[in-house]
């Protein structure tokens, strides 16, 4: 009898040990993102566009964010890969495509992005009297 319960406890204690393993493993990465303009200043309430760069925007994942006031943003659990971040900010800003940001297993992908002026295409009519 107590061999049997030995035999038992020792098969409970390994199970116990194994299972640990499973809740551990990690199926998902984030990317935190700063949005910036050429001066360096944040630029608040930028809309993001994360999309997997290996299947694309119609067949793959495609996720919009905006970014709060300090022009940042966490996005979490995105599948392993690689993303094209495209952010679109309101006031002159030109719109901007980081290309290629991977994302890995248990990992945060920091990513920088610094907004351009946008141009202004127009005509100026001066008349003087």
């Amino acid at each position: 009898m107590i061999k049997k319960f030995s035999v038992l406890f020792s098969v409970f204690a390994l199970l116990l040990c194994l299972g640990t393993f499973a809740f551990g493993q990690e199926t998902t990465g984030d990317i935190e993102i700063t949005v910036k303009d050429p001066n360096g200043a944040v630029v608040p309430n930028a809309s993001i566009t994360i999309t997997n760069s290996e299947t694309g925007s119609t067949a793959g994942y495609k996720k919009t964010v905006t970014a709060n006031e300090e022009g940042f943003v966490r996005v979490l659990r995105l599948p392993p890969g690689l993303y094209n971040v495209t952010v679109a900010a309101t006031g002159g800003f030109a719109e901007r495509v980081v290309s290629n940001v991977p994302v890995t297993l248990g990992r945060t992908a920091p990513v920088t992005v610094e907004l351009g002026v946008a141009n202004v295409g127009g005509t100026v009519t001066v008349n003087s009297t």
